[in-house]
């Protein structure tokens, strides 16, 4: 890549290698502090190693590490609210899920989810419809939301991620 004219590869890969770095500070951080540890010997984990020893360990995965190993060891220490209300949330890494857990230990913590039904409906039969028609299938709306078990194309369009993410709140008031 050090050829004349490489500039743009260059930054395309490492605007890819940037990109995957910080899929991994938020998706994986026990693999990122794992590298910092000295674990795994791979292009990423010396890459990562390098990067950080120039860079320092301030980074999103230490930080989210050492607040949960607070909350763990007694809660928050400065002030905080009675509350914390969260809305529109449609997704939650597991990690930042795990936070809210932890806090909720100490203070009040409301999220506010759109639920297209009043039914638990992750287990609910996916509707298959061909591309472009959901825009334009029927919708039922009356008494609280779709039943689930009708193949509903709305439950449908919320997709796993939303099912996962009702899964991962259900999970942390149970």
């Amino acid at each position: 890549l050090g050829a004349a004219g490489a500039d743009l590869p260059l930054f395309e890969l490492c605007h890819r290698i940037a990109d995957l770095f910080d899929q991994y500070l938020v998706y994986r951080p026990e693999r990122v502090l794992g590298w910092e540890r000295g674990r795994e010997d791979h292009w990423q984990a010396g890459l990562w190693r390098a990067v950080a020893a120039e860079a320092g360990t301030g980074h999103r995965a230490r930080l989210l590490a050492e607040l949960a190993a607070a909350m763990r060891a007694g809660g928050p220490t400065g002030p905080v609210p009675e509350r914390v209300s969260l809305f529109g949330l449609t997704a939650l890494p597991p990690v930042y899920a795990h936070l809210l857990g932890l806090l909720a230990q100490h203070v009040h913590v409301h999220v506010f989810f759109l639920n297209p039904s009043r039914h638990y409906w992750a287990d609910a039969p996916v509707a298959r419809l061909p591309a472009g028609t959901l825009e334009h299938a029927p919708v039922a709306v009356a008494g609280g939301g779709p039943d689930p078990g009708s193949g509903n194309p709305l439950l449908a369009s919320m997709g796993r991620v939303g099912r996962v993410f009702l899964d991962q709140m259900i999970e942390l008031n149970g």
